[in-house]
This record gives structure tokens, C-alpha cells and sequence, in this order.
């Protein structure tokens, strides 16, 4: 079935953020913001279960067996032992904590609330530095060994050399960028008040191309060499072909769900998946 045709269909019954759903090869993590836990489910047997981790979970991501989840509410990283699915450690970060990523032994945080990015050591599960960028950071994502983050009120994305732990350019974008997705050498920004999508060239670090969207953009999601943009005023997305920059289709989104293709599956959004009273809690 043709991609846009399956996201046309699936979009009935709601989609999760890339944010908010990873998976191994055995299990499936979904975040349950407003449940303040990580939905697990079992891909060959389909048992679900829970656990409970910090106020208004936001992101999870997956590093060497270890689940690291961002809590917006509580300001705090909870760290998963993915074997015995339980909490093993807690960690404090900044104000506001929106996003992770990881790389070569550490995880970067970045805080809205307070205008720079945590630095956790992997290992000892401490904070060793933070990174001051811009107005209201929301997204950090590494490529190449450097961090691009998405500062909401200058309107930039700080770059980061995740040696130096120093910004070394800070790159204009649209207004109100929130979120950042790399693809083939290129990072695309959706900025929200814009209603645009910044393209950039992540050796010059120059904005090539702006491609205009719906409404209040707020997620990008790539796959099979097109941008999924999800907008959420317009209550559409924009379908972008990433080789000509054109937008080819808008898809109705009457529910306002995030997308998330993985392994050609669509994880379930939380209105309906978090819902469900079917699973039980993690045994102690």
C-alpha cells in the first residue's frame, strides 16, 4: 500500500509523536503523558504492562539497555533498567525538560525553562555540565558530533560541538521553531508561527530552501523520501516530497495525532492506546 494511503487510513485512529514511542526487538515503549508512565508492550506475546516514571514524560530513548525518559513536569530524566522494567535511577535537570538525545556516553537535555542543555554522564547518571543556548531550547538532535537545538523565541537552532561542549554557530530560522528532524545531510525545522519548514545544509549550516505548510507545525517525521509535517491549528499534514521540496498532499487530521512510522508500523496514539485499563503494572 502506498505510504500516503496507509497515513490517510491509520490517521482515524490516532498516531503517538516519534518522541514518544520507541522500540527493541522485543518490546515497544510508548509514553503515557498524561498517566505519568511508559506503556511496555510485548511484541510476540502482546502482554502490556506499566511504569511509573516522573510528571509529564515527554520523550523516551533507548542506550545500551537502559530507557532514559524526559519528565516536563517533575524536571527530572528517569533512567529504566529494561530487563526487569522497573526505575533504577532519577536524575535532576533543568526547568522544563522537553527532549533528550544521546551520544558516546552521554545524554543531552534540553530544558525550556531555563535556556541551556544538561549534560548527563551515561555512567554515573550525574549532571557534568550545562550548555547555555538560546530563548526556550525544545529539541535537541545530534548528527555528525554536533547537537542542534531548537531555541523557540530568537528563532535559531544553537550548533553544539559535542567535544567542546560550546556553540560554535547559531543558524536563523523561521519564527517559533520547535521541533528538528535530520535526513540525508539535511536538518528540517518546523517553525510554528511561520507555519513554514526551514531546510538546512548541515555542512554549510545555511538555510537552503523554505517550504511552506499548514498551520502551527509542530512534528516532522520522515520516511521513505517524504517529510510528514503535522499541523496542528490546520488539523492536516502537509506531505512534502524531499527531493523537489513540493508539498504533494495534505491528509485530514481531525485528531491532532503525532506520527511515528517504524519498521513500516504506525504506533497507536495516546488517546486511544493510553486509555486502554487492559494492561497491568509491572510486577515488583
Amino acid at each position: 500500500m502506498h505510504p500516503i494511503l496507509l497515513l490517510f487510513m491509520l490517521l482515524c485512529f490516532g498516531f503517538s509523536s516519534l518522541d514518544a514511542a520507541v522500540q527493541t526487538d522485543t518490546h515497544t515503549y510508548i509514553v503515557c503523558e498524561y498517566k505519568n508512565i511508559i506503556l511496555v508492550i510485548n511484541r510476540q506475546t502482546g502482554e502490556e504492562r506499566w511504569i511509573g516514571v516522573g510528571n509529564g514524560p515527554k520523550q523516551i530513548v533507548i542506550q545500551e539497555g537502559l530507557g532514559y525518559v524526559v519528565n516536563e513536569r517533575s524536571m527530572t530524566v528517569s533512567v529504566i533498567d529494561l530487563q526487569y522494567h522497573k526505575v533504577i535511577h532519577t536524575i535532576d535537570v533543568g526547568s522544563y525538560p522537553m527532549s533528550i538525545a544521546v551520544h558516546e556516553g552521554l545524554g543531552y537535555v534540553a530544558n525550556l525553562g531555563q535556556d541551556y542543555v544538561s549534560v548527563i554522564d551515561l555512567k554515573s547518571h550525574k549532571v557534568i555540565q550545562t550548555i547555555q543556548v538560546g530563548l526556550l531550547p525544545h529539541q535537541i538532535a545530534i548528527n555528525e558530533g554536533l547537537g542542534y537545538v531548537t531555541n523557540s523565541v530568537p528563532d535559531t537552532v544553537s550548533v553544539i560541538d559535542l567535544k567542546s561542549h560550546k556553540v560554535i554557530q547559531t543558524i536563523q530560522v523561521g519564527s517559533f521553531p520547535w521541533s528538528i528532524t535530520m535526513h540525508a545531510g539535511l536538518g528540517y525545522v518546523a517553525n510554528q508561527n511561520s507555519n513554514n519548514v526551514s531546510v538546512i545544509d548541515l555542512k554549510s549550516h545555511k538555510v537552503i530552501q523554505t517550504i511552506q505548510v499548514g498551520l502551527f507545525p509542530h512534528q516532522i517525521t520522515i520516511d521513505q523520501g517524504l517529510g510528514y509535517v503535522v499541523n496542528e491549528v490546520s488539523k492536516k499534514v502537509s506531505v512534502i516530497d524531499l527531493k523537489s521540496f513540493n508539498i504533494i498532499a495534505e491528509i485530514p487530521n481531525p485528531k491532532n495525532q503525532d506520527i511515528d512510522f517504524s519498521d513500516t508500523h504506525v504506533f497507536l496514539g495516546e488517546k486511544k492506546v493510553c486509555s486502554r485499563q487492559s494492561f497491568v503494572k509491572n510486577p515488583e
